[in-house]
């Protein structure tokens, strides 16, 4: 599977699927047949925003165009293990030297 990216926010990005192979032709055709996200198809978002921001993680995926276009929210898990009970995951941490 191929992707096209197009930057949205700082934690969204639009991304196409471009089928290369015959399973994804097919993969696609059946979720566009039957009308809904099977959870192959999601975790080739979740793939595809894991290769365009290495360390992300996927909140959401809302279709734009179905099924090959949707817009995928996501977040960067946090760099320690210890988070403040003010910040949740997702929000950038600070440090001080």
């Amino acid at each position: 599977m191929k992707y096209h990216y197009q930057f949205v926010s700082k934690n969204s990005a639009r991304v196409e699927l471009i089928a290369e192979y015959d399973s994804e032709l097919a993969l696609i055709a059946e979720a566009a047949k039957i009308g809904k996200a099977s959870a192959e198809l999601l975790s080739l978002f979740r793939k595809g925003i894991a290769n365009y921001l290495p360390g992300a993680v996927e909140s959401e995926t809302v279709f734009m165009n179905f099924p090959t276009v949707a817009l995928c929210k996501f977040g960067q898990p946090a760099l320690t293990s210890e988070i403040s009970a003010t910040k949740g995951p997702f929000e950038q941490l600070s440090f001080e030297l």
